[in-house]
C-alpha cells in the first residue's frame, strides 16, 4: 500500500499536467470568448470576427495572449483541487467508500478551497486577454501589481471571488458526484 503522501504528490503532478494540457488546447477559444464579453459595441460581428481581427492584427499568438497566468495557475488550481478532493475525503469520512452524498459533499469543499487559488489566476488572465495588441499593453506582472498597488488583495486581486466559490462549489460537487456514478456503471 503506498503512503497517502505518495498519492498526494500524484495527485499534484496529475493535477499540474492536466491542466497545462486544459490551458494550452483551450486558451484561444478562452481569448475569442473574453473579448467578446468586454468589447465595446460593434468592435466585432461575432466569434469567428474577433478570431479572424485577432490573429490578422496581432498574430497567431495574441489567442495565446494572458496564458501565462493561467499556464503557471491552472497547475496549481488543478493540483490545489486534487490534493482539497483527497483531503476532504478523508474529513468527510475515515472510510475508504464514500456514499455518492460524502463525495458529493468532499467536491464541494474542494471547489471552495479551489477558488481561492481560481479567482487571481481567472483574474489576471482576463486582465491580459483585454488588451487587444497596443504598444500600451502591459506584462503579466506589470498587471498584477498595478491591481495590488491602486485596489489591494481584497478588492483587487481576489476581486470576482464569490464566483469562482459558487463555480467551484457547485460544479466540483456535480463532477465529482458524476464520476462516483460512471465509476458504478449507473
Amino acid at each position: 500500500m503506498s503512503s497517502p503522501y505518495a498519492s498526494t504528490i500524484n495527485d499534484l503532478v496529475a493535477g499540474s499536467f492536466g491542466g497545462a494540457a486544459q490551458v494550452l488546447v483551450g486558451q484561444p477559444l478562452d481569448t475569442v470568448k473574453t473579448r467578446a464579453q468586454i468589447a465595446p459595441k460593434g468592435m466585432f460581428k461575432g466569434p469567428m470576427d474577433i478570431l479572424v481581427q485577432t490573429v490578422r492584427k496581432e498574430g497567431f499568438f495574441a489567442l495565446y495572449k494572458g496564458m501565462a497566468s493561467p499556464l503557471f495557475g491552472i497547475a496549481g488550481v488543478n493540483s490545489l483541487l486534487f490534493a482539497a478532493y483527497v483531503a476532504s475525503k478523508r474529513l468527510v469520512s475515515p472510510f475508504p467508500d464514500l456514499s455518492i452524498q460524502q463525495i458529493a459533499l468532499a467536491g464541494g469543499m474542494a471547489g471552495a478551497v479551489n477558488a481561492i487559488l481560481a479567482s487571481p489566476v481567472e483574474m489576471f488572465k482576463v486582465r491580459m486577454q483585454g488588451q487587444y495588441g497596443s504598444a500600451s499593453d502591459k506584462r503579466l506582472r506589470t498587471v498584477a501589481w498595478e491591481m495590488w498597488r491602486e485596489w489591494g488583495f481584497t478588492k483587487g486581486i481576489m476581486r470576482g471571488y464569490w464566483s469562482p466559490l459558487h463555480v467551484g462549489v457547485q460544479g466540483d460537487t456535480v463532477w465529482l458526484g458524476l464520476r462516483l456514478l460512471g465509476a458504478f456503471g449507473y
